[in-house]
């Protein structure tokens, strides 16, 4: 059951993070960084679901949406066009 919420708990900062955060940055709301946050939050979760407690879940779900951000806005400012944000997802 921890592995489920864990990753439920992750998923769901992330996504909020996400679309919170690019709404504070341009000042309109992207689904598409919405669903990227949820998977970055998915993949930052996925090797420690089970051993993290549900605090922590939703810290590394802050933390990887940001980072997907992050990248996101390096691949931007550097040219590299990745349309569907594999990258910064992972």
């Amino acid at each position: 059951a921890r592995c489920a919420v864990t990753t439920t708990l992750s998923a769901g900062a992330g996504g909020v993070t996400a679309l919170l955060f690019r709404f504070w940055r341009s000042g309109c709301f992207e689904v598409v960084y919405t669903c990227n946050g949820v998977l970055a939050g998915l993949v930052g979760v996925t090797a420690g679901c089970s051993l993290i407690e549900p605090w922590a879940a939703i810290i590394c779900g802050v933390f990887a949406a940001l980072t997907m951000y992050g990248f996101e806005t390096a691949l931007l400012m550097l040219q590299i066009d990745d349309p569907v944000g594999a990258f910064p997802v992972h």
